[in-house]
């Protein structure tokens, strides 16, 4: 993505964990990008769509396997049966 460079510029400055740092500019140099390029091309897609190219879930695994199980019988839920609450001890 190339954003469009202007003359009316500001600097961003975060605080992160520092192995993080230097893990994750690895692997942007690895793939042959520079932070700087990564964070403006970030900026300017929310910028540009309003929203963050990614989401954050925190979700355990098993909550994870349940939620996917959840969209599947949703997507079909194939025949209702009605049951009265008594009667779910029996089932």
């Amino acid at each position: 993505m190339n954003a469009t460079v202007s003359t009316d510029r500001t600097q961003i400055s975060l605080v992160v964990d520092k192995a993080v740092k230097e893990k994750a500019y690895e692997n942007l140099k690895r793939a042959g990008l520079k932070p700087s390029d990564m964070f403006r091309d970030v900026l300017h897609y929310i910028a540009t769509t309003g929203e963050p190219p990614i989401k954050r879930e925190l979700l355990s695994a098993e909550d994870r396997e349940l939620l996917i199980e959840a969209k599947k019988v949703l997507a079909n839920p194939g025949k209702i049966t009605r049951v009265k609450l008594d009667d779910l001890d029996k089932l």
